[in-house]
């Protein structure tokens, strides 16, 4: 959900065409509110949301037609559960931009993550709309974009139009990629993507089964990491640990050395109780808290899920809140961690 610096940089405010003689003012004044947004973009990105925010207000007290501002001022306030206030500033970046789809897809991400699936099915359309229409579109934007109307879907029961659109996604995404990329593509959009939703929405079932598929799907035993790890904790809610744990050390078992991230296999051994949590931490963490931030996300999720197994609410909760200190709002765990934590208020 962060803005590019290469966009922030494109920003000018909006108004009138200035006089000869003040141009060269102008054209100052705009080079460091592009300055300023790359600072607040920054900020966000390392969660110190209230000076992103007062940076972002003093931008737009500047410059009050400044889309991008707008666009990630709601950013923040949707990261700090201020969803309809979010939506307000995503509004008004709408209104003055009507034909960019930057700030139809974050109002249809915070409409989904508010439960108002309908709306969100409707921002979110509108920004692929707008997003097919041009010709160099970036093909990670296209994904979510996609993933966010799915999850739209998937929240009014509409399965059958979900699976639709995942699959004009594959071949929309197909066009634009190598075949093999394109696979797996289908599987994160498809499978992963689904049983996340299912996940968050404590279906767990149905959750099992879309990471078992997604699994199928994956070409090489190293790519099934992420979803393997899925399938263990979505097993140990489902209360049958000892298959959970079984299922993972049969993987690991047969799993062959070709992984892309041999982190993984150090958490996978530390919720089969091979390695310590001290053992896990000092081989994954650096001294720098802003180093190695998907890898702290991971940790702090799994290790919450281990100390909830043996219903240890308190340390659970903690280690959940540590794993949204990452800040890593894109990732999977950073959710489940959100939605264990409400789930134990």
């Amino acid at each position: 959900m962060s803005i590019k610096k290469r966009e922030a940089k494109l920003v000018v405010p909006g108004g009138r065409i200035p006089p000869r003689k003040a141009l060269k003012s102008i054209k100052r004044s705009k080079r460091g509110i592009g300055q300023e947004l790359d600072k607040a973009s920054d900020l966000f990105l390392l969660r110190r949301l209230p000076q992103s925010m007062r940076a972002l207000k003093a931008i737009l007290k500047r410059d009050p037609n400044n889309y991008w501002a707008h666009v990630l001022l709601g950013y923040v306030l949707s990261d700090t559960g201020n969803l309809k206030r979010a939506r307000k500033y995503y509004d008004r970046a709408i209104a003055l931009k009507p034909k960019q789809d930057s700030a139809y897809w974050a109002k249809a991400n915070a409409l989904v993550e508010d439960g108002h699936y309908k709306e969100a099915e409707y921002c979110a359309t509108a920004a692929l709309q707008l997003a097919t229409a041009h010709r160099h579109l970036c093909v990670i934007n296209l994904e979510l974009i996609y993933d966010t109307l799915i999850d739209s879907l998937i929240g009014q029961e509409k399965r059958q139009e979900a699976l639709v659109v995942a699959r004009t996604a594959c071949a929309t995404i197909k066009s634009k990629l190598m075949q093999s990329k394109a696979k797996r593509l289908r599987t994160r959009i498809h499978y992963d993507t689904r049983g996340t939703a299912y996940c968050l929405k404590r279906k767990w079932n149905e959750a099992l089964a879309d990471f078992r598929r997604s699994c199928e799907m994956k070409l090489h035993s190293g790519d099934q990491d992420y979803p393997r790890l899925r399938i263990w904790f979505v097993t140990v809610r489902l209360r049958e640990a000892e298959r959970a744990d079984q299922e993972l050390a049969e993987y690991l078992d047969k799993r062959k050395q070709d992984g892309p991230d041999e982190f993984l296999v150090k958490v996978m051994h530390f919720v089969l109780d091979k390695m310590s949590e001290r053992e896990l931490i000092a081989s994954t963490f650096s001294s720098n808290q802003n180093e190695n931030r998907d890898h702290r996300c991971v940790v702090w999720f799994y290790v919450g899920v281990k100390r909830l197994r043996v219903g240890d609410q308190n340390t659970a909760a903690d280690s959940f809140r540590k794993c949204l200190d990452a800040g890593m709002i894109n990732m999977p765990e950073y959710q489940f961690a959100r939605a264990e934590l409400k789930a134990l208020q």
